[in-house]
Order: structure tokens, then C-alpha cells, then sequence
């Protein structure tokens, strides 16, 4: 039973932090890892992910583009953000190894976020990018999140864990001296 409960809650903080929504620089994180060798010719567009923008439909934020220090630079590969019709680019995102690139500006999500490729000259992606989502503050103003809104997120997060900690520990405390831990 101890170990039921443990699990679900390191399972449900893990899933919270971990998923596409994280609590920490980024409001929204995107992870880009399919990989393209061939078979697309230069100029041609290529759907890579849609993500619901969970709790963040609405608000309006900056988009940028990190990738990995590790793969190799690839010319011309353009990203198109698209969500609650409108569309930020972010212009020749693999062009060198751990690249940083910004969004032509904000955007107002949706219900979902699309991402999709147009394929640079030399027809490959590496697919090594997160696109990191920072809502609300002054450089995205609209109806966002504030900045400190990403605290308030972990501290819910934590509030939660120590809520059933907390419970785990007064089971525990009650529980009869005799009962076998773990069954």
C-alpha cells in the first residue's frame, strides 16, 4: 500500500514537472525530435507536433527555438508556430550546433499548437530543438500569465505532494504495530 501510494505520487509530480507543460523557465516546452534524412525536397512543409496548450489557451506568449549542442548544422531549416490562427517563425533554427532562436513575435494560443517544418537546402533535420513557450510579462503583453505566474505553478505542485505526503504519514501513524510494511 505504502509503495501504491508513493509511486502515484512521484508518478503524478512526475508526469506535472515533466510533461508538456513544465513550472520552470518555459511556461509551455515543446520537445522537437523527429528525425528527417531524406525523402523531403527543400521547400517542402512538414507537420512535427501538435500539443494542446492546456491551461495556457489564451494567453499570449514569445516562442523561441533551443537546440542541443550536438547535432550538425543544417542550413535553411525554418520552424512555422501555429496556433489560434495566427503563425510566429522562427528563421534557420539548425544552423549551428546549440543555436538559439527567437520568434518573429507573439502569439496567442489556441486550443492547440502546431509545428511544422520547410525543409532546408540540404533536405535533413535533426530534430534537437525544444521550443519553449514564455507567456504573459511585458514582452508577450495580453491576456498571459504574469511572470512570476511559473512560481505559482511549482508552488502548487508542491502544495499538492505535501498534502498527500502529509496523509501518507497520518495512515502510517495509525496503522497497527503488527500489520507486515508493504502488504
Amino acid at each position: 500500500m505504502i509503495k501504491t501510494l508513493v509511486g502515484a505520487v512521484v508518478t503524478s509530480a512526475a508526469i506535472i514537472a515533466g510533461g508538456t507543460l513544465t513550472a520552470f523557465a518555459a511556461d509551455i516546452t515543446v520537445p522537437i525530435d523527429t528525425v528527417i534524412t531524406g525523402g523531403v525536397t527543400p521547400g517542402e512543409q512538414v507537420e512535427l507536433s501538435v500539443t494542446s496548450s492546456g491551461p495556457f489557451e489564451g494567453s499570449t506568449c514569445r516562442v523561441q527555438a533551443v537546440r542541443s549542442g550536438d547535432g550538425a548544422a543544417r542550413a535553411g531549416n525554418d520552424l512555422a508556430v501555429t496556433s489560434g490562427g495566427a503563425v510566429v517563425t522562427l528563421v534557420d533554427v539548425e544552423r549551428e550546433s546549440a543555436a538559439v532562436t527567437d520568434g518573429s513575435g507573439s502569439l496567442t494560443l489556441g486550443e492547440v499548437v502546431t509545428v511544422e517544418l520547410t525543409m532546408g537546402a540540404d533536405g535533413s533535420f535533426d530534430g534537437d530543438i525544444t521550443l519553449e513557450f514564455t507567456c504573459g510579462g511585458e514582452d508577450a503583453a495580453g491576456p498571459g500569465l504574469p511572470v512570476t505566474g511559473t512560481a505559482t505553478n511549482l508552488e502548487a505542485l508542491l502544495g499538492a505532494v505535501l498534502v498527500v505526503m502529509g496523509g501518507l504519514m497520518r495512515w502510517m501513524a495509525r496503522r497497527p504495530a503488527t500489520e507486515t510494511p508493504g502488504r
